[in-house]
Parts: structure tokens; sequence; C-alpha cells
């Protein structure tokens, strides 16, 4: 289960998936360490139109779809920490979907995924919280950079790195579950970056 595999940017990696073998190419998936809050994305479409972006929470992707599928994936690291030392980095690679293992994406890398189409993501996340007063909150963390952005303008980001509770993730999906079983709508924010700031953009669901 320790088995990880660094794809070019610190934090960066692959690792084991905790599941069984049932049958030929038949497998269970048991839930990783953490919070054990767990979403599934199913896609029925390519890709989306911009590079998604947290500052407070690391990513860990689990892909499964046909395993002819190839999706291709591109990160830009936007870690304040690493740009100004010299290291902002940025790699592309592809992969096919295998539920074997999972995908680690630290907070402060910015992702971008194409070939989705009838792939299924389950997404486990794990949440930090900032070590001084930010406007960081914890529902409504994501910054979107559109594709069409040169890496080297993308935002340099100061990222929460103090482990919150499971509590808190798993009050945030007891809120989640309780409006969607009441038909509420709520409010929603995300991130654009205009030149050296991040601007909110409100939305209702």
């Amino acid at each position: 289960m320790n088995d990880s595999e660094t794809v070019g940017i610190s934090g960066l990696r692959w690792e084991s998936n905790y599941c069984a073998e049932t049958g030929p190419a038949s497998y269970t998936l048991v839930a990783n360490p953490g919070p054990l809050v767990t979403d599934f994305h199913l896609w029925l479409r390519d890709s989306y139109e911009a590079y998604v972006l947290h500052v407070g929470q690391e990513d860990r992707l689990t892909f499964i779809g046909p395993p002819d599928r190839t999706i291709a994936a591109r990160f830009v690291d936007c870690r304040r920490s690493l740009i100004d030392s010299g290291q902002r980095s940025l790699i592309a690679f592809s992969f096919v979907p295998d539920p074997r293992r999972v995908l680690h994406v630290p907070q402060g890398i910015a992702m971008h995924f194409a070939g989705l189409c009838n792939v299924t993501v389950r997404s486990e996340p794990v949440l930090f919280a900032p070590s001084k007063q930010t406007a960081y909150e914890p529902g409504n963390d994501q910054i979107r950079i559109s594709t069409a952005t040169s890496p080297k303008d993308f935002p340099s980001i100061e990222v929460n790195d103090l482990p919150l509770p499971a509590a808190v993730l798993q009050s945030i999906c007891r809120r989640e579950q309780d409006m969607l079983a009441s038909g509420a709508h709520y409010d929603t924010t995300f991130g654009i970056p205009v030149g050296n700031e991040i601007h909110r953009i409100r939305a209702d669901r």
C-alpha cells in the first residue's frame, strides 16, 4: 500500500489504492486513510475550460473507466515558497484509468485533465488550514485559471499547511447532504486571478 511514484513536481505523485482483486479485472476499492469523505464525479464531457487550483485542499483522485481511454494531464506549480526560490515547475503527461492507484495533487498545484468522457473520478480530499488570518473558506476553495493562460502568468499562492481535523470535512459533507435533500439553493464562490490579486466570483446553485 506504500508504493509511491513522484511525477515531476514535488508532492505530485501516484500511490497504491487500498483495493482487492475480486476476480479477473475486477476490484473492490476501500477508502484510503483520511477523513473518510468520498465524492464520485462522472464525466459526460471530455474536459473543462480552466485549470483548477486549491489553496487548502490536497486532492486524491482515482480514475475509473475503460482501460483504452487516454487522459491527458497538465499541472503548474503555483506555490509561492517554490516560485520565490526560482522553482516554478510545470509538467504534462498522459495515463489510463486504473482503480489500483490514486493521484495526489497537493494544494497550490493547478491541474487540468482532458479525455474524461465516461470516466468516473473518485475524490478523497484532505483539508488544510492557514497558519495566519486569511480569507480562506473550506467549502469554497477553488481558483480557476483559463487554459489560454501562459504558465508564467499563473498566480503565486500562499498555501495552507495545517491539517484540519477530519470532522471539518465531514461537517461540510453533512451540510451538502442536507441542502441536496431539501432542494435548497446555496451560494458558492470561486477565485479568478487578476494581476497579482484573486477576485472571488459568487454563483448560486
